[in-house]
């Protein structure tokens, strides 16, 4: 009867994981990629910086985009 009711409980947790996914890492990926690529072409000195306003300007659009 326990086990029952824990694989129940695995059960909704993995099915309410599966309902939020998103695409966050492939945004991310994507958004370092170009924000190096506009870093480079600001100057090799603004390649940190548009490495990372890239990252999480892709990380917010693929948050909010849906799988």
């Amino acid at each position: 009867m326990i086990y029952s009711a824990k694989n129940k409980v695995n059960y909704k947790s993995n099915e309410d994981e599966q309902k939020n996914e998103n695409n966050m890492s492939e945004g991310m990926a994507i958004g370092m990629c170009l924000g190096t690529a506009v870093g480079i072409a600001l100057g090799k000195e603004n390649i940190a910086t548009g490495m990372s306003i890239g990252m999480l300007l892709g990380m917010i659009i693929g948050m909010n985009s849906k799988k």
